[in-house]
């Protein structure tokens, strides 16, 4: 109990600290935030935030379950590769997913489909991405500044705070 606690606490630290840094973020009712790994699991999601939600709704979440469309866009560009292994213990064939972004992060707000706006960059000094969904597509165009044009500074910390907190996080259990 304590050790779930702990962690939601974490969670809770990590996206303030998410927010202050891309204030984007604070805008919950037009913008979704969040953080995801190489292979596509969720770090952060708003939703992990809900009270109603279970250490079971927080771990192990892939973006092809929580942002079907920002999959589907980032699997048709190829920036989401789904690869795969074979067990030999367990005599199967296993499958797994790449993400492979260009240098400048991905930026869908303009081109990306009718339920799929948004950027996606590099956190840099880790394997983490942060990805800026408009919840509510307008009928106008809508201009936001690139993720890659944050200053290195904002960028930094958020890596310290990620590393910090999951290096706490895995400690724990």
């Amino acid at each position: 109990m304590f050790i779930a606690q702990y962690k939601t606490i974490l969670l809770c630290l990590f996206y303030r600290l998410l927010t202050e840094v891309y204030p984007k973020c604070k805008d919950t009712q037009t913008y979704s935030c969040f953080v995801m790994d190489s292979a596509g699991f969720l770090i952060m999601h708003e939703d992990f935030l809900l009270s109603s939600a279970a250490a079971s709704d927080v771990e192990y979440v892939h973006i092809t379950e929580k942002d079907k469309y920002v999959a589907e866009d980032l699997i048709n560009k190829g920036y989401l590769r789904k690869m795969g292994c074979r067990d030999l213990e367990e005599i199967q064939r296993q499958s797994f997913y790449e993400v492979s972004l260009p240098s400048g992060g991905v930026d869908a707000l303009g081109n990306g489909g009718r339920c799929s706006k948004y950027q996606l960059g590099k956190i840099i000094g880790t394997n983490a991405y942060i990805g800026l969904q408009i919840i509510f597509v307008y009928s106008f165009f809508i201009r936001l500044p690139r993720l890659k044009y944050l200053s290195v500074q904002r960028t930094v910390c958020l890596s310290v705070c990620l590393f910090v907190c999951l290096s706490v996080c895995l400690s724990v259990d």
